[in-house]
């Protein structure tokens, strides 16, 4: 389902079939009265009246939040030229998260050499509390256990194992231990340098038994800036396929793509948002598994 002005849309997609999509207008389409009662219950904390939802529904990307939170669609894909903010701001005000989820976050995978690589917060929570940071490594660890990977998550920081009180380093530290608490059959490494978390064998000789036997696969930055900046770097220089960033904590798969993403980025996010949706209906239909992913 494509939303937007139909007019415009079909003179872009001139050379499809019309029978092999559709178009939903914000301006005018015949979910707006379904989509204001779900959009009511939903905010039954903050319920707006009739008019503030239907003015809301013209905002495409709120539409388009809200057939996916109706169950009209299984999923959303978005971007333009906007500030991501702008578009993903819908998605946090009218998204349904799933329980014992307190805040969104956002996760970028990088594939080099067949190797994936995942990376969080790089979108949302500028500065995440502990208990933040120990919720995202969770929450990636579930999502890469759905592609069939085995998750080894590694808070990464400047030093290794550090006796150090600053506020990053006791942040990560805490987070580590909730992780372990709560999740202890799940692979993690406390505060450790990013090479370090890559390349164990390599530094083995200096921290023996401190380092996994295998490298990590998720990184957890202390905030947003660490994370992001990490993610670009590593895209670049790393000359691999990007995914992302997918946003965690979601009942149902809604991702927006910043700016400037590629052809290639669009379509690596739609497999992702298809193959979550896919995955979900398995999952509340009949428990079927299904991969895309091996290793």
């Amino acid at each position: 389902v494509l939303i937007g002005n139909p007019a415009a849309i079909r003179q872009n997609l001139n050379d499809m079939d019309e029978a092999t999509y559709d178009v939903i207008d914000p301006s005018s389409n015949d979910y707006v009265d379904r989509l204001v009662g779900v959009m009511q219950r939903n905010r039954s904390h903050d319920v707006q009246s009739d008019d503030k939802c239907r003015g809301a529904l013209q905002n495409p990307f709120t539409l388009a939040t809200m057939l996916v939170e109706a169950g009209i669609c299984d999923g959303m894909v978005a971007g333009s030229d906007l500030p991501y903010g702008e578009m993903v701001r819908p998605i946090l005000t009218y998204g349904s998260k799933r329980a014992g989820v307190s805040r969104i976050a956002g996760m970028h995978l990088l594939t080099v050499k067949d190797r994936p690589l995942f990376f969080a917060d790089t979108a949302l929570i500028v500065d995440p509390s502990a208990e933040e940071l120990a919720e995202i490594a969770m929450r990636a660890s579930r999502v890469v256990k759905r592609l069939n990977i085995t998750p080894r998550v590694a808070f990464v920081s400047y030093a290794n194992f550090s006796k150090r009180e600053d506020t990053d380093i006791a942040k990560l530290r805490r987070a580590y231990k909730i992780v372990r608490t709560v999740d202890p059959e799940l692979e993690c490494w406390r505060d450790v340098q990013a090479d370090v978390a890559l390349d164990p064998d390599r530094f083995r000789d200096v921290f023996g038994g401190q380092l996994h036997s295998k490298p990590a696969n998720i990184l957890i930055f202390p905030n947003l800036q660490a994370a992001n900046a990490a993610y670009r770097v590593a895209r670049v220089i790393g000359d691999g396929t990007a995914f992302g960033p997918m946003l965690l904590g979601l009942r149902r798969p809604c991702n927006v793509l910043p700016r400037g993403s590629t052809e290639e980025e669009l379509m690596n996010m739609m497999v992702i948002t298809a193959y979550n949706a896919q995955r979900r209906k398995a999952e509340i239909e009949d428990g079927k598994k299904t991969q895309i992913w091996k290793g």
